[in-house]
């Protein structure tokens, strides 16, 4: 190998490792990324940008005396297929995707669930909403 060839192949080299070390500094870890939810939406499942399976529950937490209900692409989960729970200082709001439901099975690929909530003594007209997104396997 002549000496011109060393030094070309030295400065190839060199240039790939500093396009490594630029690619690993300027690459966003998805734990790095804020998430902004409203306080009152104390959970979510899943949670936003999981996987989930077809027929796994999908459930907010709002603070009390919040109230509310869960849409499903869009789709509201009515009475009697959404679950109301009161655990402590929150109400879970949940509902199954299914045979017999509003929505059915859910199908592969990405779902947006969004939480619309309110103060009963307000009314929904005064709803404000949380959404976020999953994916189904």
């Amino acid at each position: 190998m002549t000496r011109r060839q060393r030094i070309v192949i030295s400065l190839l080299l060199a240039f790939a490792a500093v396009v490594l070390v630029f690619a690993f500094q300027w690459s966003v870890d998805e734990e790095d990324t804020v998430v902004a939810r409203d306080p009152l939406v104390t959970s979510v499942s899943p949670a936003p940008g999981d996987q989930a399976l077809r027929q796994d529950t999908i459930s907010a937490e709002i603070q009390l005396p919040y109230t509310g209900v869960l849409k499903i692409d869009g789709i509201e989960v009515s009475e009697p297929h959404l679950q109301r729970l009161q655990v402590g200082t929150t109400t879970r709001l949940s509902y199954t995707p299914g045979p017999g439901t509003v929505t059915g099975i859910l199908s592969s690929g990405i779902h947006r669930a969004t939480v619309v909530y309110w103060r009963p003594d307000a009314g929904r007209d005064n709803a404000r909403e949380y959404i976020w997104s999953f994916n189904v396997t």
